[in-house]
């Protein structure tokens, strides 16, 4: 405890000097803006890089893995509508992207399609036994009290 006490001494210490030093050595605040600088292209030339560039695929990765260790665990799974729905929000994200970059662009120039690579990982890894996964597994299994009384008959 004494160590303890003599770091948080120690630290006070150095905070305390530290703030006297500032107070004698304020810093001076200039009102000279920074020197502009110019850049070494020119917009045109920007813009005719960017329509020759291939737009690069935006990656998503979702990671709903679910791993499970030990024994007599009770897991309820979502029901499948939830992954239609997350399925459903996703696509209508993909399409409001499209939308506004659609919308952004000029008129008359073909505005390319926005390219998303999904990757959805949602399995289940299981170490142990006596593990029950499922949907409403709660309503349909007796409670761990009761599986107890049942393996001792």
């Amino acid at each position: 405890m004494d160590s303890f006490v003599h770091s948080c001494h120690k630290i006070m210490l150095e905070r305390a000097s530290a703030e006297e030093d500032s107070e004698r050595h304020p810093q001076e605040l200039s009102d000279i803006p920074p020197p502009a600088y110019c850049a070494e292209e020119s917009l045109t030339d920007l813009e005719d890089e960017e329509e020759d560039e291939d737009p690069s695929p935006v990656t998503l990765i979702l990671n709903a893995d679910t791993k499970v260790q030990g024994t007599g665990n009770m897991i309820a799974t979502p029901p499948l509508a939830d992954a239609a729905r997350l399925s459903t929000l996703l696509l209508a994200a993909v399409q409001s992207l499209n939308a506004a970059k659609t919308s952004a662009s000029e008129s008359g120039s073909p505005t390319p399609v926005l390219q998303v690579n999904l990757t959805i990982n949602c399995g289940i890894t299981v170490v142990g036994d006596k593990n029950v996964i499922g949907y409403k597994t709660q309503a349909v299994l007796p409670t761990t009290s009761k599986r107890k009384m049942t393996e001792e008959v």
